[in-house]
């Protein structure tokens, strides 16, 4: 007997396999001299008589379970049959009609939807209304942002019940470090990760190559070019905020190249903090969205919340 529509779905009850077989009889079809397929459940397969699998159904959910008819030889004409296998799921609360092409597709709508089911919410002030747009997926709310909002547009904190701002998107990433990590985690995700969502990951700046890195292999890209091709791109390279000579990156306000290693446990030492704070808060304020965008973490960095975000923040909220 199941359990009731709010309990978590058990194994067996969420998901089964759809085939979609082009209107052919459900229970008709076979591979060659085989007399059975496969019912695969959540990931473990059996072999059942395909006339006693044919009557299956689920009484609760009202949902026809179809089962993926997996040949025990897969040969090219079985997997013409076979791309038309859905997944869907069948927990009774859910009641999705959506149909998912791989088995980790559903296992994430599983995950998204019903086990933890958080809502990520935009908080972006459009003509002074909330946007509100929500999502289960963190990287769909950060495409969003990134995408769908200008640079100046202004959000509050999205952390209740704080409420904090109206911020633009940089100083906002600035402020919610300022919250429990674990808090900031169910709302926005790793706080290290926030401004990430109004960036996406470098273009290498070189002509004709165009391959997209993350933040952590951005010099072990760059130097992968050759010299020649790394001067002839001098330029571009620069414009990035790298130099074009070691990969390094440059600090956006004096051009001076900063070296900053890597661990399997982040950056080593604070090269980069002791260079940007001989700089004044006025000029680190005015640069910021380039220092972000080259080093995102010095946005949670304690001395930059400490001693500039408090006092520049004051005189930008004064303002309004």
């Amino acid at each position: 007997m199941r359990d009731s529509d709010t309990a978590t779905p058990a194994d067996d009850d969420w998901c089964r396999t759809e085939a979609l077989f082009n209107g052919e009889d459900d229970g008709a079809y076979q591979t060659g001299s085989s007399s059975s397929y496969s019912l695969r459940i959540h990931g473990r397969t059996s072999l059942v008589d395909p006339e006693a699998a044919s009557a299956v159904s689920d009484p609760v959910s009202g949902f026809r379970i179809v089962e993926e008819r997996e040949p025990k030889s897969r040969r090219k004409g079985d997997l013409k049959v076979l791309q038309g296998d859905r997944y869907v799921c069948l927990w009774t609360p859910c009641g999705s009609s959506r149909t998912f092409n791989r088995p980790a597709e559903l296992q994430r709508h599983y995950t998204d939807k019903h086990v933890r089911p958080n809502v990520y919410r935009c908080t972006a002030l459009v003509h002074t209304k909330p946007c509100s747009k929500e999502y289960y997926r963190l990287d769909k709310l950060r495409y969003h942002i990134r995408t769908e909002h200008p640079r100046e547009t202004e959000f509050v904190c999205p952390i209740p019940p704080c409420n904090a701002g109206p911020y633009t998107f940089d100083l906002l990433c600035v402020h919610v470090p300022s919250h429990d990590p674990a808090t900031v985690r169910i709302f926005l995700g790793p706080a290290e990760s926030c401004y990430e969502a109004k960036n996406p990951p470098l273009v290498c700046p070189v002509k004709d190559c165009g391959t997209k890195v993350n933040y952590y292999g951005s010099r072990h890209h760059l130097l992968s070019h050759d010299t020649d091709t790394r001067a002839s791109n001098q330029e571009a390279i620069r414009g990035a905020g790298y130099s074009e000579l070691d990969g390094l990156k440059l600090c956006p306000i004096c051009g001076d190249s900063i070296d900053i290693r890597y661990t399997g446990l982040g950056p080593v030492g604070n090269n980069w903090l002791d260079h940007m704070f001989q700089h004044e808060p006025e000029m680190l304020h005015k640069h910021r969205r380039d220092i972000f965008k080259i080093y995102p973490r010095f946005a949670s960095s304690d001395p930059f919340r400490n001693n500039v975000f408090k006092d520049v923040l004051a005189t930008v909220l004064a303002k309004k």
